[in-house]
């Protein structure tokens, strides 16, 4: 809600902007909308805020822990220009314990929707967009060196390979629940066999993870 908020508020300025009468603001608000968006971005999740030009704000990174994010994707383009798209995925069961967590009132019927309509966005980017990154988090343990080096040149990095082995997986902890006592790890009885009777969860997934890394490396493949 939040976000649809944002993005909406995106919208009411482009169009107020655009009316004839507002027409010499309009050059300033297109120089700072990506640096207003990630200012709201920041606020909603309590990000720590730095003053950045505009242009250094084009070439920062803004992250969603948010599972319907990525069906705003056309949305996020129009502020962002031509992002480049990052795009985590990770197995139904964990990431349904960690939504229940964040919010205990979430159902499993809620999150799978969501879940597989997040995944079934990732692979409209993928098939429709030339510049997105699927990175899934289960690798970090089977492919961790390579997948972060392919991330790495992804994001243009002067040294891809030494950014990728600086990295240590095993001390990365999701702060939103590193510190609540009541976070889940295993799932209930029932929610296992709701993942039983729901094979489509686990089908999607593989689908999606099978074009791991950038879109145009995963069309060669």
């Amino acid at each position: 809600m939040l976000l649809d908020n944002a993005l909406k508020f995106m919208r009411t300025c482009d169009k107020m902007y655009a009316r004839p009468s507002q027409r010499h603001w309009q050059k300033g608000w297109t120089k700072t909308r990506v640096g207003v968006f990630n200012d709201i971005v920041a606020a909603l999740q309590k990000r720590e805020q730095t003053s950045a030009s505009p242009e250094e704000r084009k070439l920062g990174f803004t992250g969603f822990k948010l599972p319907g994010a990525v069906t705003r994707w056309r949305e996020l383009e129009g502020i962002y220009g031509s992002p480049a798209f990052v795009l985590c995925i990770r197995r139904f069961g964990p990431y349904h314990l960690s939504c229940t967590t964040r919010w205990p009132g979430r159902t499993i019927e809620v999150t799978s929707a969501t879940y597989l309509a997040s995944l079934a966005a990732i692979e409209d980017i993928m098939s429709d967009y030339g510049n997105a990154f699927i990175f899934p988090v289960e690798h970090l343990k089977s492919r961790g060196p390579e997948l972060l080096s392919d991330l790495g040149a992804f994001l243009d990095l002067p040294d891809a390979a030494g950014w990728a082995a600086s990295i240590d997986p095993g001390q990365k902890a999701n702060e939103s629940e590193k510190f609540k006592a009541s976070k889940r790890t295993e799932l209930t009885e029932a929610e296992q066999l709701f993942i039983a009777e729901h094979p489509e969860l686990e089908a999607k997934y593989d689908a999606v993870a099978a074009l791991t890394g950038s879109s145009a490396v995963a069309q060669l493949r």
